[in-house]
């Protein structure tokens, strides 16, 4: 039987700057490190706000405070609770983060709506030879959204398997699955993979499990 899915979608554009400054507080001197390494200051901003969130989801499914947690790296650099607990997976773009959480392993993707830059170049990196040509067939701004579609769908896929670059993105055939909810074959094979999401007014999100 499949586990229940947690998924948050949240603006951080709203969080007022003392706030920030208390979850940065609760974060571990390693994320604090990793933040101020940030050169923008709205980029060390959002980096904090999805960072607490993540903890405070965490927490409260763990039953700890956030800054309580402890966090490790798995196999491929995918993070976990370093004390066991459930699995997660985070994202964010812009002021938007994509936060999911269960007791299967899981990915999710958000990409805030956006023209993307070099789109027949990224097209050719991230599209096997079918999905270039039925992304290509498209008008500009479809071309552009239907790309987006494909980029978080396919990176819901790595991070749920861990993979990141190390798996060839343009061999994961997520082209054609216009609903809500469909099946992708897995790399290597074994049992498939569950890909959902969806495009809001300001974004596109997909979750694979």
């Amino acid at each position: 039987m499949s586990a229940l899915v947690d998924l948050m979608i949240f603006d951080g554009s709203g969080v007022e700057a003392d706030r920030v400054a208390r979850w940065k507080a609760a974060l571990s001197p390693e994320e604090r490190t990793r933040s101020d390494r940030l050169v923008r200051e709205e980029a060390r901003r959002r980096f904090v706000i999805s960072h607490y969130v993540l903890r405070a989801l965490l927490a409260e499914r763990v039953g700890v405070r956030p800054e309580a947690l402890r966090f490790e790296t798995g196999p491929y650099g995918k993070p976990r609770l370093a004390d066991g607990g459930p699995e997660f997976s985070l994202s964010h773009s812009a002021d938007l983060s994509a936060i999911a959480v269960s007791q299967q392993p899981l990915g999710v993707d958000i990409e805030a709506a956006r023209s993307v830059e070099h789109l027949d170049r990224m097209i050719a990196f991230t599209c096997g030879d079918e999905e270039a040509a039925t992304v290509r067939r498209k008008e500009d701004a479809s071309r552009n959204a239907l790309f987006l579609d494909v980029w978080v769908r396919k990176e819901a896929i790595l991070k749920l398997l861990g993979a990141g670059l190390r798996c060839d993105i343009r061999s994961l055939d997520v082209i054609g699955t216009e609903g809500f909810r469909h099946m992708v074959a897995r790399p290597g094979g074994g049992s498939p993979i569950w890909v959902m999401g969806d495009a809001e007014r300001d974004c596109r999100w997909a979750l694979a499990t």
